[in-house]
């Protein structure tokens, strides 16, 4: 899902996933801090509290087979993730440093935690729109394709952003959509949140979200493209840059 300012701009994505004693919320770690205060501003009198994970937290990715291989306790902690890629169920452990490096250390054939870019590389093969502090308020849920995951409903009620959102729906024109991109394997650290992208005219017409790498197989990247130019085929992150292939909007 995602938390919109009263513009209707994203302030971040997130997952919530329902647990027995509340919710447990996962989004960009650079926006914790940002988020947890924000949403301390509406508890009023509720009896609701804020914890945000500890310093020394890891988000462990995984998938089906090395989830196996976990002590049954941590088996109980484990959030499956939403998105099937490649036929491969993935899951997320919020383990502390002492549980990470025993788990990492298990030994198990051909089962191994995710590197973090194995990780977003799925996650945009996926076309999930992770937005992070660099891409914070900039965008409207239909431009990153919210719908797709219903994460985003016309008939759930008031929320922040609601008439401005509901007005794009009913009487505007998206102008912007999310897009995946293929770039060089050597790009994934030029790639980062909010770099803009160029055309072959040297107009910046996108903004990365972000990339991931899997060796060999390229740079998969997920970015929001402007839909009021004529749409073009290859992008570059500089003037005279590597060309960056546009394979096609998240459908």
């Amino acid at each position: 899902t995602a938390w919109a300012t009263a513009k209707g701009r994203i302030i971040t994505t997130l997952f919530a996933f329902r647990k027995a004693d509340g919710w447990t919320l996962v989004l960009p770690g650079n926006l914790i801090a940002r988020v947890t205060q924000r949403l301390r501003m509406f508890v009023l009198r509720a009896n609701v509290e804020l914890h945000p994970a500890p310093a020394d937290a890891v988000l462990l990715g995984m998938d089906a087979a090395f989830a196996k291989t976990l002590k049954p306790d941590l088996q109980q902690r484990l959030l499956p993730h939403p998105a099937v890629t490649a036929q491969v169920q993935r899951f997320m452990l919020a383990a502390s440093r002492d549980e990470y490096a025993e788990a990492s250390a298990t030994p198990a054939l051909g089962a191994s935690p995710f590197s973090a870019r194995d990780w977003a590389q799925c996650d945009a093969e996926s076309g999930l729109p992770w937005v992070d502090a660099e891409t914070s308020e900039q965008f409207l849920p239909q431009e990153l394709n919210l719908e797709r995951w219903q994460g985003l409903s016309y008939t759930k009620g008031c929320f922040p952003g609601q008439e401005i959102i509901a007005r794009l729906r009913y009487r505007g024109t998206v102008k912007r959509g999310l897009c995946r991109l293929l770039a060089p394997e050597i790009l994934p650290s030029t790639l980062v949140s909010g770099r803009r992208l160029l055309d072959a005219t040297g107009n910046p017409v996108a903004t990365v979200l972000y990339a991931g790498c899997r060796a060999a197989e390229g740079t998969s990247v997920l970015a929001v493209v402007d839909f009021s130019t004529p749409p073009a085929s290859v992008l570059y992150y500089e003037p005279g840059g590597a060309a960056i292939a546009v394979i096609g909007p998240v459908e």
